[in-house]
C-alpha cells in the first residue's frame, strides 16, 4: 500500500501544475484554438457559424435547406452549430468562409473565447485535448508502476483500524441499549398487567368477608373480637401479601366514603384491628411524596388521630400536595382547630389552599376552638391575609384590634383585604384607615377604599371623595367615586351633578341610576 503513495503524489502534483497553466500559452493563435475545439464534442454555451460572401455562393447553395442561410449585408450567415467536431468538414466545404464565434448566442472575438475558456478551465468544466492526452498517459504510467496487492494483505489493516473498531463498538452498545430498553418495557408492561389482574382477583376475595363483617357483626361485637379472629375471615394465604392489604385498604376507604352511621365506625375499627394502621404509618414516613399523600388521605378518612404528630411533620413540606393534605388533615382531626402550623410556613398559601381550609374551618369551627391570633404574627404575608379573611368569614369582631396592630406595617394586598373585612363587618370606627387609603398611590388599594367609603364612610370621606373627583380625569375612578358618593350622600351627589352638568357626568349619572347598568 505504501508503494502506491509516490505515484499518487506525482499524479496530484501534475494536476496542480496543469491547473495553474493558462490557456494563453496553449493556444497561441486562432488556428490553434480552432484545431483543439474541433476535437471537442461540445463546449458549454460556445457555438460557431460561417459568413459566406456572395461571390462564392451558387444559387444551389443558397436554396439549400441544410445550411438555413440568412441573408445579411454583403453575404449570407449559416445557422449556428454547437458540435465542434463538424467544424473541419464544414470549413472544407467553404474554404473561403469566415468562422464566427458565438458565446451565449452573441458574436465574440478570439480574446473573448480565450477568457471564457479560462473561466471554464478554472472551474473544471473544460479541459483542452492536449492536456487530456497527457493526463491519460500519466494515469496509465501510474497504474503500470503500482504493484498488485491481493485483498488478503489489506485484511490486517481493516482489523487494526481503531477508528472503525470504535464506531463498531459504539453502534453495538447502542444496539444493546435499545434491546435492553425494549426488553425492560415488555417486562414492565407484563408486570403491570399481572398486578392489575391480581388486584381484580384480590378485590373479589375481599368483598364477601368484608360484607359479612359489616352486616353480621355489631360495632360492640367487632370491638370485642381479637385481631386474629378477624384475620381468619380473610384468605390466610393472601392476607400477608402487601398487595392484598393495599386493595383491602382501598376497599375499606371507598366504603367509608359511601357509608353512614354505625357502618363508618365498623370500618374504622376494622382498619385498626387488622393492623392496617402500620401501613399508613409506613406511608407517612416514605420519601416519595405520592406515598405520603396516600398516607395522609388514609389518616383523614379513618380518623387516625394517633398519627397526627407524624402528619404535622409534613405541614411545611416543599411539595404542594403533601403540605396541603397535611394541613387539611390537621384541621379535620385535631381536638382544637390548631392553625399554628401555618404561622411558620415558608411557602405562600395558594387561593386553592385558602378555599380548602376555609371550607374545613366552616365545618369544624362550631365545635372546635380556633387559634387565629397567632397567624397575625406570621412572617408569611399570605398567612396574614388568610387570617384577615378568617376574621371576616367567621364574623370575629373581637379580632378587629389584632387587625389594627397589623395596619402600620401592612402591604398593599393586606390593605385590600383589611378594607374588605371592614366592609363585611361594617367597622365604622375604622373610617380613619379608610380615608387614608382613598388617596393611596396603589390603584387597587385606592379603588377598594373608595368602594368601602361609600358604605361606611363619614363626612370626611365625602370631602376627600369630592376633592379626588376634581383632581382625576380617569373615567373608571370618577364613576367609582360618584357611585360611592351616591351611596354615602345622595343629596350631595345630585347637587354635584347639577353644578357640573357636562355630558360625561350626566351619562355616568344615568348609568348609576339605571338598574340594568349599575354593575357595568
Amino acid at each position: 500500500m505504501l508503494k502506491k503513495i509516490p505515484a499518487l503524489l506525482a499524479l496530484i502534483l501534475f494536476f496542480q501544475i496543469a491547473s495553474a497553466q493558462s490557456l494563453d500559452t496553449l493556444f497561441k493563435s486562432k488556428e490553434d484554438l480552432l484545431l483543439d475545439l474541433s476535437k471537442q464534442r461540445e463546449v458549454n454555451s460556445l457555438e460557431f457559424q460561417f459568413f459566406l460572401p456572395d461571390s462564392i455562393l451558387s444559387q444551389e447553395w443558397i436554396n439549400s435547406s441544410d445550411l438555413n442561410l440568412q441573408a445579411v449585408n454583403g453575404g449570407f450567415l449559416t445557422k449556428t452549430f454547437d458540435d465542434w467536431s463538424k467544424y473541419d468538414s464544414l470549413q472544407s466545404v467553404f474554404p473561403q468562409a469566415n468562422s464566427i464565434f458565438l458565446l451565449y448566442g452573441e458574436p465574440t472575438n478570439y480574446e473573448g473565447v480565450i477568457s471564457y475558456l479560462n473561466t471554464l478551465y478554472a472551474t473544471g468544466d473544460f479541459l483542452p485535448v492536449s492536456l487530456q492526452e497527457e493526463s491519460n498517459e500519466s494515469l496509465i504510467l501510474a497504474a503500470v508502476k503500482s504493484i498488485y496487492e491481493p485483498y488478503d494483505t489489506l485484511s490486517s489493516w481493516l482489523v487494526f483500524d481503531w477508528k472503525l473498531i470504535w464506531v463498531l463498538v459504539i453502534l453495538s452498545l447502542f444496539l444493546i441499549l435499545a434491546l435492553g430498553l425494549i426488553l425492560a418495557l415488555v417486562i414492565f408492561k407484563a408486570r403491570r398487567n399481572q398486578r392489575e389482574e391480581l388486584r381484580k382477583a384480590y378485590d373479589k376475595d375481599i368483598i364477601d368477608p368484608l360484607t359479612s363483617i359489616l352486616f353480621t357483626q355489631s360495632l360492640d361485637e367487632l370491638k370485642e373480637m381479637k385481631p386474629e379472629e378477624l384475620k381468619e375471615i380473610f384468605p390466610a394465604q393472601l392476607f400477608p401479601k402487601p398487595l392484598f392489604k393495599e386493595v383491602l385498604i382501598e376497599r375499606i376507604i371507598g366504603l367509608n366514603k359511601k357509608m353512614k352511621g354505625e357502618f363508618k365506625g365498623k370500618l374504622k375499627e376494622l382498619y385498626k384491628k387488622l393492623d392496617l394502621i402500620k401501613i399508613t404509618e409506613k406511608n407517612l414516613k416514605s420519601k416519595k411524596w405520592s406515598y405520603v399523600t396516600t398516607g395522609l388521605v388514609q389518616v383523614n378518612e379513618m380518623d387516625l388521630s394517633e398519627l397526627l404528630p407524624e402528619v404535622k411533620k409534613h405541614t411545611n413540606s416543599k411539595n404542594f400536595h403533601v403540605r396541603s393534605s397535611a394541613g387539611a388533615t390537621l384541621l379535620n382531626l385535631s381536638q382544637e382547630a390548631d392553625l399554628s402550623f401555618l404561622k411558620n410556613q415558608d411557602y405562600p398559601l395558594s387561593d386553592w389552599q385558602q378555599m380548602n381550609y376555609l371550607r374545613i374551618i366552616k365545618y369544624v369551627h362550631p365545635t372546635k376552638k380556633l387559634k387565629i391570633r397567632e397567624l397575625f404574627q406570621s412572617p408569611n404575608e399570605s398567612v396574614r391575609i388568610f387570617a384577615i379573611k378568617l376574621v371576616a368569614f367567621l364574623g370575629r369582631f373581637d379580632l378587629i384590634e389584632q387587625i389594627k396592630i397589623l395596619v402600620p406595617s401592612a402591604q398593599n394586598r393586606e390593605k385590600i383585604e383589611i378594607l374588605q373585612t371592614y366592609l363585611t363587618l361594617g367597622a365604622h370606627m375604622e373610617v380613619e384607615f379608610i380615608n387614608a387609603n382613598i388617596t393611596s398611590e396603589d390603584e387597587d388599594v385606592q379603588k377598594m377604599a373608595i368602594k368601602v367609603a361609600g358604605h361606611i364612610g363619614d363626612e370626611t370621606s365625602e370631602k376627600i371623595l369630592f376633592q379626588l373627583l376634581e383632581q382625576t380625569s380617569d373615567r373608571g375612578i370618577r364613576l367609582l367615586i360618584l357611585e360611592s358618593l351616591k351611596e354615602l350622600n345622595e343629596v350631595a351627589f345630585e347637587s354635584y351633578i347639577q353644578e357640573h352638568s357636562n355630558p360625561e357626568n350626566l351619562q355616568m349619572r344615568e348609568q348609576l341610576l339605571d338598574p340594568l347598568l349599575q354593575n357595568v
